[in-house]
C-alpha cells in the first residue's frame, strides 16, 4: 500500500474541491527552496532514523537493514511550491500521523488525495463531510495501532544493536527476524530473535555458536556444526514471557504496546549483560569453549551437548577423549531428550581420527 502525500505553504483551502484545484496550480508553479520543507524532512529522519529513506521499492536496503517507509530519503528539495512524499507499507500507519502533525506545526498544509483529506495548519481537517478538528499525535510519542515486525526491528536496532556494537556484534536482518553476530577465534557467536505477528508481536530468543571446524571434521558431524545455548526462562523478562510446558531452550515473549517494546529491548540487553555475555566472552577461544562445556554449572546459561563440541575437542587435541564422550552420552540421556542412535557412528568416526590441529587442513 503506497500513499503520495502533498505538502505546501499557502493560503489554506476551505473544501476538498478547492484543495484539488490549489494542488494542481501550486504543482505547476516554480518556487524557491522552502526551509520548512527541509525542517519537516529532518524532523522525520530524527524521529524514524531506521525506516526513513532506505532502498527504493524495498523494505530492506542495500546493507540488508530494515527498509524505507518513504520511497526516497526525504530532503525537502523541490522546484515547485509543492513537496510530495511517497509513504508505503507500515509507514502509512506509523509515519504518516507524525508527518501530518509535524507539518501542521510548521504551518504547512498536508493534502492526502487518496484518503480524501486535507490537514490544515490551524488543526482543521477537510473531508467529504466538511471540516472537523484533528486530535494531534505528538511526533515524539507517536501512537501505533499495533506492533509489527518492522517496528520491532527498528527498536532492536536503535536500542539493542547500539549497545552491542562496541562489543563486536553486528546487526543483521534475517528472514523472519534479526540477529546480532560476532566473529571470534572459535567461530561466530549469533544471537537470534525471531519475530512473528500475532495480535501483538512474538519474539523468540535463541543463541548459537557456529564453530570454525576443519572441513574433514565438519563433514563428519554435519549438520550439527554448531552449539546451541540453553537460555532458560530468562527471568528478567518474565512479565512478557509466554509459559511453555516442558523443556524449551528458546523462550518466547509476547508484546502488545510500543512502550512495552522499548522496555523489553532494554531488559533483553540487561539479560545479555548478566546471563549470556560472560559465557560468550569465555567461549571466544576453543579451549575456553570446551572448559565452559565441562563446567556448565558455572554459568546461568549453558551450552547444549553437541557433536560439534566433540569435533572441536578432537581438533585442538583436548585431553581425556573417552571421558568427554561419556559426559556427552550422559547429557544426551536426560529424560527430555529423544534417543539419537545415529550419533553413535559419528562418535565412532571421530574417535579413530588423530588429535591436534597439525593433523587437519584448515581452509583460509
Amino acid at each position: 500500500m503506497t500513499y503520495v502525500i502533498h505538502i505546501w505553504e499557502h493560503a489554506a483551502p476551505d473544501t476538498l474541491k478547492t484543495a484539488l484545484a490549489l494542488h494542481e496550480h501550486l504543482s505547476a508553479t516554480l518556487a524557491p527552496p522552502n526551509t520548512k520543507f527541509a525542517e519537516l524532512a529532518n524532523a522525520l529522519i530524527q524521529r524514524f532514523p531506521v525506516e526513513v529513506g532506505g532502498a527504493e521499492g524495498s523494505t530492506v536496503d542495500s546493507r540488508g537493514e530494515p527498509g524505507a517507509w518513504v520511497e526516497f530519503r526525504p530532503d525537502g528539495i523541490t522546484d515547485t511550491a509543492v513537496y510530495s512524499m511517497a509513504v508505503y507499507q507500515d509507514g502509512v500507519d506509523v509515519l504518516l500521523p507524525v508527518l501530518i502533525d509535524t507539518a501542521m506545526a510548521l504551518g504547512l498544509t498536508v493534502y492526502d488525495d487518496q484518503a480524501g483529506q486535507v490537514f490544515l495548519p490551524d488543526g482543521g481537517v477537510l473531508g467529504s463531510e466538511g471540516r472537523s478538528e484533528r486530535s494531534a499525535v505528538a511526533p515524539q510519542v507517536a501512537v501505533f495501532e499495533s506492533l509489527s515486525p518492522t517496528i520491532a526491528k527498528a527498536a532492536l536496532k536503535t536500542i539493542v544493536a547500539a549497545q552491542l556494537k562496541p562489543l563486536g556484534f553486528r546487526y543483521k536482518v534475517e528472514h523472519g527476524g534479526v540477529s546480532f553476530r560476532r566473529k571470534t577465534p572459535a567461530g561466530e557467536q549469533i544471537l537470534h530473535i525471531i519475530l512473528r505477528q500475532t495480535s501483538g508481536i512474538h519474539l523468540s530468543l535463541g543463541a548459537v555458536l557456529e564453530l570454525d571446524l576443519p572441513a574433514e571434521l565438519a563433514q563428519i558431524v554435519a549438520p550439527q556444526t554448531s552449539v546451541s545455548l540453553l537460555l532458560g526462562p530468562c527471568t528478567a523478562m518474565q512479565q512478557f514471557a509466554i509459559p511453555v510446558p516442558g523443556f524449551d531452550p528458546w523462550p518466547t515473549c509476547e508484546l502488545f504496546y510500543p512502550q512495552d517494546l522499548q522496555q523489553w529491548c532494554q531488559l533483553y540487553v540487561d539479560m545479555l549483560d548478566v546471563e549470556l555475555l560472560p559465557l560468550l566472552d569465555a567461549c571466544k577461544m576453543a579451549s575456553g569453549l570446551l572448559d565452559c562445556d565441562d563446567h556448565a554449572e558455572a554459568y546461568p546459561v549453558r551450552l547444549m551437548p553437541s557433536l560439534a563440541t566433540l569435533a572441536l575437542a578432537k581438533y585442538i587435541g583436548a585431553p581425556d577423549w573417552p571421558g568427554r564422550v561419556e559426559r556427552y552420552r550422559d547429557r544426551m540421556a536426560q529424560p527430555h531428550r529423544l534417543p539419537s542412535p545415529w550419533k553413535e557412528p559419528v562418535i565412532a568416526a571421530l574417535s579413530v581420527l588423530p588429535d591436534g590441529p597439525d593433523s587437519y587442513e584448515v581452509s583460509t
